[in-house]
């Protein structure tokens, strides 16, 4: 284990975490921005980000932007050779909060065998487990299930997420989470390699309101929070990288 200051990429902002608001009295409900799409469009990207660590040549060495200091206790990646996944736990503690997660990945070669020592070039599919607990004013407990497709040409690659998620907000509890056909470029010269996700979409039902999240390109999503009761609708951007949500 390993204890150490660091600056973390690609932070979950600490709005999200701690919880936006609508300030505009003319909305027609005032609290659409509680975090909860901007956590979740923002987990969704980190979740690719963290498997590039193991994918590059540099592996968890990468360098990275870095954007808000943390102290972060991490049990780095650990390959169990018995069935055939990779592990590593995180915990981030801010001032105001903390932030834990553990992640669980399945690497698969074309013919469906495991794949040890992950390459893009090895590696056609993974399966990606991550269950993540946030305590700041907001509480997030969550568990997601990626399945990427990795689709290589001579010109070009992209990874293709599709998965699922369950969990709470707040004790609210998600009735269904769905991640599907988010399209990631994957640049070899590129630092990061993976870009920002360029399509694709979250569809979040909730008790008293759905999210319909839009990844539009260029780090930012557009996000449609509709109130069940009178169909009342919300739109906002979502910064990715890190979870803000802005109009």
């Amino acid at each position: 284990m390993k204890v150490f200051t660091f600056l973390i990429a690609g932070a979950l902002c600490m709005a999200a975490l701690s919880g936006c608001k609508i300030n505009n009295p003319s909305e027609p409900f005032n609290d659409a921005m509680d975090g909860s799409g901007g956590l979740t469009a923002a987990e969704t990207n980190n979740m690719g980000n963290v498997v590039e660590d193991l994918m590059s040549p540099s592996g968890t060495a990468k360098a990275a932007v870095e954007t808000v200091t943390v102290e972060k206790i991490i049990i780095p990646w650990n390959y169990d050779q018995t069935n055939g996944y990779w592990t590593r736990s995180a915990e981030a503690t801010y001032q105001t909060g903390t932030y834990v997660r553990l992640d669980t990945v399945w690497f698969k070669d074309a013919g469906g065998a495991a794949v040890k020592t992950p390459l893009v070039a090895t590696v056609s599919t993974y399966k990606h487990v991550r269950s993540t607990t946030t305590k700041f004013t907001n509480t997030f407990d969550f568990r997601w299930e990626m399945n990427v497709a990795i689709n290589k040409t001579p010109s070009d690659t992209v990874f293709v997420f599709n998965g699922s998620g369950t969990g709470a907000f707040n004790g609210d509890v998600f009735r269904s989470t769905t991640i599907s056909n988010v399209n990631r470029r994957w640049i070899a010269t590129s630092h990061p390699h993976l870009q920002f996700p360029s399509s694709g979409t979250i569809d979040m039902v909730r008790v008293l309101r759905t999210i319909d999240i839009v990844f539009t390109g260029n780090g930012n999503a557009t996000a449609t929070v509709t109130r069940k009761s009178d169909n009342k609708t919300v739109v906002f951007t979502i910064h990715v990288q890190t979870g803000a949500e802005v109009q």
